[in-house]
Order: C-alpha cells, then sequence, then structure tokens
C-alpha cells in the first residue's frame, strides 16, 4: 500500500536559489533551507518554479519529509505486517490524476480544505486550510481561500488560464465551488478526469471525487515517484 503524508508532517517551502545553469546542488542547498531548526536527516524533492511578475531569483518550491516522521507514520503498519511501498504527499498524488493543463485543484475535506496548484507534472504551491470547527461560508475561511487563489493568479500568470477543479465531500465540494463560481465567475470542474471500473468486490461501487486522493495514492509508481 502508498500512505498519504499528513500534512502537519510535511515540510514545504518555497526558497530563492541560484539558477540551475549555475551549476549549483539545487537540491542540497533546498535540503539545508528546509533543515533550519529541524534535527536529524530528511528526504527532499524540488520543483523548478516559473518567474513571476516580482520574482527577484529564480524561486523553487521544496518539500521534505522529516525520518523520524517518516518512521512514525510506518510503525502501525510494520507492527501490523502491512507492507508500505511508500510515503506520498497528497500534492503529488493528485497530480497524476487531475490532468496535464495549468490547473487549481481545491479538496474538501470535512476538517480543512487543501488547495493545489500545477502546470503539467510541475506542482507549483500547495496550503491546507483548517476548518477548525467554521464553515466553508465563514468570514475567515472565505478571506483565507479568496486571498490564496488571488496570491496564485498574480505569482504564477500561467493559472490565469488554468482551471479550477473542486474535489472532495460532495456536501462540502459544493459549498466551495459556489463560492468560487459567486466570486470568480469561472467554470469549476466537479469531476475526475480519469475513468475507473472497479473490479472485484469493489465492482458496482460508484468512486466519485471523494475518493480522489485514494485513487491516486492509489496509481503511484514506486519506481517514479516523489516518494520513492
Amino acid at each position: 500500500m502508498t500512505v498519504a503524508i499528513p500534512y502537519d508532517r510535511l515540510l514545504s517551502a518555497i526558497v530563492e536559489l541560484p539558477p540551475r545553469s549555475s551549476g549549483a546542488p539545487i537540491e542540497t542547498l533546498a535540503r539545508a533551507e528546509l533543515a533550519k531548526g529541524i534535527d536529524g536527516q530528511h528526504e527532499v524533492h524540488v520543483w523548478d518554479l516559473p518567474p513571476g511578475r516580482r520574482a527577484r531569483a529564480s524561486e523553487y518550491f521544496a518539500i521534505g519529509l522529516p525520518h523520524i516522521a517518516a518512521n512514525e507514520l510506518l510503525a502501525p503498519f510494520l507492527r501490523n505486517g502491512v507492507e508500505v511501498e511508500a510515503l506520498e504527499p497528497e500534492a503529488s498524488a493528485l497530480m497524476r490524476i487531475t490532468g496535464a493543463n495549468s490547473r487549481v485543484v481545491l479538496v474538501a475535506g470535512a476538517r480543512t480544505i487543501g488547495i493545489y496548484a500545477y502546470e503539467a507534472s510541475t506542482t507549483l504551491f500547495t496550503r491546507t486550510i483548517e476548518l477548525s470547527g467554521e464553515t466553508i461560508d465563514s468570514d475567515r475561511i472565505r478571506s483565507s481561500l479568496m486571498g490564496t487563489v488571488d496570491y496564485l493568479a498574480e505569482r504564477f500568470p500561467l493559472l490565469e488560464e488554468a482551471s479550477v477543479i473542486v474535489l472532495g465531500d460532495p456536501a462540502a465540494s459544493d459549498r466551495l465551488a459556489a463560492s468560487l463560481q459567486r466570486e470568480y465567475e469561472t467554470v469549476v470542474e466537479r469531476e475526475l478526469r480519469i475513468e475507473i471500473r472497479p473490479v472485484g468486490w469493489l465492482a458496482g461501487f460508484e468512486l466519485d471525487s471523494r475518493w480522489a486522493i485514494a485513487i491516486g495514492l492509489a496509481s503511484t509508481r514506486v519506481e517514479q515517484e516523489v516518494a520513492a
């Protein structure tokens, strides 16, 4: 099985580093940036970000997972004899199943809203907004949500024509999609872009958008992925 890394265990940052053309060891430098204030070794993956309107230097989006956090996530499965092939960020799981164009993906859950931005197979941005018992329509959540979307449009010009995809819990995603449509008068896609035909004991079971992250995790190709 493949296990999703909870957002609060994953380190992430947009870092300014030399351009790759300089020959600088970008991954090593990004690892050093993420390691500030953290004890022990950790795994890091880096995506090159496109230049922005106000970008002062080459920017990169880096994610990292400390080994101690990875071992804690693996421990319950190992104790019960379950083989875990990979630990994977939700961002890369969703990236595989949401298309290949510029896109902003929002995942509505019972306790959080995940916001992800992609260009092809490059992850540009991730953020998780905790609902903390509030509704999606509350002033704080609405301000956080719209502020993030406005930031993405300003920082990444290529997202101005991006697809907007809302997935997740049906009731919560309904409210989230309606809020986005009111604010931006945009078309919001609600369906998964992949066709899944369950077989065996799952035959007849509808795998709708609430299963998006699970489907993304299930499609992991360990030899090719971030968390191999």
